[in-house]
């Protein structure tokens, strides 16, 4: 989790506060105050432009210990974030082809 956090935090520029709004509409995303389709929106919202965004919502969705919100969010992202849930590609020619045959 640690090493999401730096990501999510680079994701974000380095900026304190962004990271704070984001960690907070988790949380109530978490606790049922606020549905999957909102809070992926927002989530896009925050990390609007880079090209790691989609690959950590992912990770995010992955890490969610309840199932039926990580249902939720997966569907909420596949709806919303559409391509922008691809993983760059990395110099190796994996990421954007992985998982496809």
């Amino acid at each position: 989790n640690q090493a999401l956090i730096r990501n999510l935090k680079a994701a974000l520029g380095e900026d304190e506060e962004a990271f704070k709004l984001f960690r907070d509409q988790s949380a109530r995303f978490r606790q049922g105050g606020v549905p999957a389709e909102e809070y992926c929106q927002s989530y896009f919202d925050h990390f609007q432009g880079n090209s790691q965004g989609g690959a950590l919502l992912l990770e995010l969705i992955r890490l969610l210990p309840n199932p039926e919100q990580k249902r939720e969010l997966a569907i909420a992202a596949a709806k919303i974030g559409g391509s922008r849930l691809l993983v760059p590609a990395t110099r190796g020619g994996e990421g954007a082809r992985h998982g496809s045959s």
